[in-house]
């Protein structure tokens, strides 16, 4: 059903072919067209169509040709995400279809749509029909299935279905493979000493192979351990090295890429992180990528809430919930997921209802054994408890998340812990703890760059970054977060404008100059009449810098804002700008928050007159 000119392959469209096909079956015998599908088959076969040819094959009934055929395409299927393709192929084949490859190539397409109970029943199927000679394929199905082990939490069953393969004859290449297997599944026990072990088995073996495979490899082991002790500036800088290299497998890239969207986010970079993320979804959902959807999901749901969109960011975050219960394994996607939402609740000023879905996260958390969402819940449970006004509570709560905390050094579960206990000794009028507390939770938030948390929080406890700012602990810091919040910040800073520290009051009149905006223009104002020479003339060179600004919109936006400010000057809604720029409306939305923040703005014909004033000065 195609015309072959030259070396080149013309496919009809599907109405036109359905066309001709039944224009066949009336002028030829069914036999005729079997001879005829199978000639065709070949030619595509020979010009390396194969996936057509094997389609060809299953209409002519000629299944023995369709499975050695399916066999030697398979696993490239895999490698490149194509499980439609392959789900296709293996579906038209049936039950005629039963070698142990495809039952193997079966068992890595369900291992990818997250049905890894069924995945392990095929793969270990499979394992058992390939012969003894064949050690590379019976290996291959032994790490699928240590991946599948590892899904559902039973990772010392996963090192015990490979390890017996280091002791075979196999390429180093595999056996490399094996090893960062058995790495990743002592990572998820939390054996740092067995991982450091096998590591060092990785880099004798690295003479043998391709560095790079190797660097790689265990390069993304160094970032996932950086991500899960909330050190995100080394996580951030690992997975760059990760995304940017071939020498890892293609049906991780997507883990990967989300992996760094959430460490962006944590940073702080949220514009990036939102558009890596919606990607990142886009790409899941296409290839039907189901093993890591509902990690996906909750990335982009926080990323999302982070930007501002609240509501629709927690709709992603349920989705999240919702996928995982329909899964086999992930389960600690769903321990994540939750967590969140109780996180939402709270900043949302619901903390009854926080505190009950961070005590089912917790329950869920502990019943896989999922130690790091452990500490995070019960940290979360203290910061509820203080909002409830129940100190004795909160006191349990973080005792119990600092143990779990300190024993696997998650410090970024730390910087939660000690930032809630400023907070609630900052509600008590314990000045004395409450700097204590705040300089360990800021100290540690700059080290390991712990943004996304002093942000998020810093918005609903703003009175702590005064007492820092005051105290002058982690200034620089606490600046550059107040910057990122912005505007609303503003008004946590105005008792400090009073302060008797001309110094201090300098510091808060530039920091004020670089937020911006129409209060801090008021602010500002009140500062021009500072008993200090210097503080009233840094208002006024800022004021007037502010005023400058004010003229030319494309000295103080990103390209990016410029292009969006440019179609919304043309009356244009959220959605188009979204059609017409290729992004998805809430990063429009983000857009035009910053663009109104920057430019000192509230309302959309006002950003119109700018940039017109902007057209006319040009």
């Amino acid at each position: 059903m195609c015309c072959l000119v030259g070396t080149d392959l013309y496919r009809f469209h599907p109405l036109f072919r359905a066309f001709l096909r039944s224009r066949l079956e009336d002028n030829l015998s069914s036999e005729d067209i079997e001879l005829l599908q199978v000639r065709i088959a070949r030619v595509l076969e020979d010009i390396g169509a194969k996936k057509e040819a094997v389609e060809l094959y299953t209409d002519a009934n000629k299944y023995k040709d369709a499975v050695r055929l399916l066999e030697i395409i398979g696993e490239d299927l895999l490698r490149n995400c194509e499980y439609v393709t392959i789900e296709s192929l293996l579906n038209k084949i049936g039950d005629q279809g039963n070698s142990p490859l495809l039952k193997m190539y079966h068992g890595k397409l369900l291992m990818a749509y997250g049905k890894s109970e069924r995945a392990i029943y095929l793969l270990k199927a499979a394992k058992q029909e390939i012969i003894n000679e064949n050690i590379e394929i019976r290996s291959s199905c032994a790490l699928s299935i240590a991946e599948c082990l590892s899904d559902l939490g039973r990772n010392l069953e996963g090192i015990k279905e490979i390890e017996p393969f280091l002791e075979m004859s196999l390429d180093p290449k595999l056996r490399i493979d094996i090893i960062y297997r058995i790495c990743v599944n002592y990572w998820n026990l939390f054996n740092d000493k067995k991982v450091e072990f096998y590591c060092s088995k990785a880099k004798s073996l690295a003479y043998e192979t391709s560095m790079e495979d190797v660097f790689i490899k265990f390069r993304v082991l160094q970032a996932l351990q950086s991500l899960r002790i909330g050190d995100f500036k080394h996580g951030y800088i690992y997975l760059k090295e990760v995304i940017k290299s071939d020498g890892y497998a293609l049906y991780l890239r997507n883990l990967y890429r989300n992996n760094l969207a959430s460490c962006l986010m944590m940073l702080g970079k949220y514009e990036q992180a939102a558009l890596l993320a919606e990607e990142c979804l886009v790409t899941a959902v296409k290839q039907k990528d189901n093993k890591w959807l509902p990690l996906i999901l909750d990335s982009y749901g926080c990323i999302l809430q982070a930007i501002g969109e609240d509501g629709l960011g927690k709709h992603y975050i349920q989705q999240a919930v919702v996928t995982v219960e329909n899964m086999e394994n992930k389960r600690n996607a769903i321990c994540a997921a939750m967590c969140h939402l109780g996180t939402y609740e709270r900043r949302k000023g619901n903390f009854a209802k926080a505190y009950e879905v961070h005590v089912k996260s917790y329950e869920n958390a502990e019943e896989h054994r999922e130690h790091y969402d452990m500490a995070m819940c019960k940290s979360n449970l203290g910061a509820d408890s203080i909002r409830m006004g129940d100190n004795n509570e909160a006191v349990r709560h973080f005792r119990n998340a600092e143990d779990i905390a300190c024993k696997f050094s998650f410090r970024y579960v730390l910087t939660n812990i000690d930032f809630h206990r400023a907070w609630a000794a900052h509600l008590s009028g314990d000045n004395e703890n409450e700097k204590i507390y705040l300089n360990a939770a800021l100290r540690r938030a700059r080290k390991y760059q712990h943004n996304h948390f002093m942000i998020q929080e810093g918005k609903i406890s703003l009175p702590l970054f005064t007492t820092a700012l005051s105290n002058d602990i982690e200034s620089d810091y606490v600046s550059m977060i107040l910057e990122i919040i912005g505007e609303s910040a503003l008004f946590a800073l105005e008792p400090l404008l009073s302060s008797r520290s001309v110094e201090l009051r300098n510091r808060i009149t530039k920091l004020i100059g670089r937020i911006g905006g129409r209060n801090a223009v008021t602010l500002l104002h009140r500062l021009l009449r500072d008993e200090d020479a210097n503080v009233r003339g840094s208002a006024k060179s800022i004021l007037a810098n502010l005023r400058y600004e004010k003229k030319l919109p494309s000295d103080i936006l990103t390209s990016r804002e410029m292009e969006v400010l440019g179609v919304l000057a043309t009356g244009a809604s959220n959605r188009q700008i979204s059609e017409l720029l290729f992004i998805s409306e809430p990063t429009v939305k983000s857009h035009i928050n910053k663009i109104f923040r920057k430019l000192g703005i509230s309302r959309r014909l006002e950003a119109v007159l700018y940039f017109q004033q902007m057209e006319n000065s040009n």
